[in-house]
């Protein structure tokens, strides 16, 4: 059960980050820029940001997609919803990592799992520290819980 209540808060998190576009937008730049390290990017300013905002945008879509899909399932059709937070969440990872993987033309699908996990858990990380100290995003992260039922 542990296991299960982690997934939800998990996708509370990452669906209270990945679907604040377009104030995400500047997330998946920088973004873009960690991940290229010391290396020169290798596009303009402007091309980096159309990228990053058809990016954020596609990720945005796709979030708010899953969590419905995570509704429809976990309280329309009356299935285990921990099951339901673990299968959306493996199915949600993929696509993501696949619209990063097209927007930013990248070669490998694995530079663009990293690129994810950069542009949704290092903001989540850094809110979430942020909220243990002073709670400022505890109720953003509760609206997103409210649509993912708890684990039964």
């Amino acid at each position: 059960m542990e296991l299960y209540e982690f997934l939800r808060g998990t996708l509370a998190w990452t669906v209270s980050v990945a679907a604040l576009w377009p104030l995400n937008i500047p997330l998946a730049v920088l973004a873009y820029r960690i991940h290229r390290g010391q290396r020169p990017i290798d596009m303009e300013p402007k091309e980096l940001w159309i990228r990053a905002t058809f990016a954020s945008l596609g990720v945005a879509l796709l979030t708010l997609a899953m969590v419905f899909v995570d509704y429809l399932l976990a309280f329309g059709a009356d299935f285990p919803s921990g099951p339901i937070h673990l299968a959306v969440y493996l199915g949600y990872v993929p696509i993501a990592m696949w619209i990063f993987f097209v927007f930013f033309a990248l070669d490998d699908l694995l530079p663009a799992l990293g690129l994810f996990m950069l542009y949704v858990y290092l903001p989540v990380a850094v809110l979430y520290l942020l909220n243990l100290l002073i709670g400022i995003w505890q109720p953003l992260v509760n609206a997103a819980a409210s649509w993912l039922k708890a684990p039964t």
